[in-house]
């Protein structure tokens, strides 16, 4: 997913997924969010980026791989 705004500031990117870091204003959100959902996809065999785009926005991807019968032949 992509968005047409600013893009993530240079200095978040990094630390974009730990826990408990927030661009938001105190007490107004947590920080885990991104972590989750990165441990969600990683949990599948996946990732979670985050990138700017060239032209502005910023850019966030979410890679699984393809489920196949054969990988669980229990289901």
């Amino acid at each position: 997913m992509q968005d047409s705004g600013k893009g993530l500031n240079e200095t978040d990117l990094a630390p974009l997924f730990q826990p408990f870091y927030t661009t938001k204003a105190s007490g107004s959100g947590l920080g885990l969010g991104l972590v989750i959902c990165r441990d969600i996809a990683a949990e599948f065999g996946g990732e979670l980026q985050a990138r700017n785009l060239p032209d502005g926005g910023a850019c966030f991807t979410l890679t699984v791989p393809l489920w196949h019968p054969s990988m669980h032949p229990d289901t």
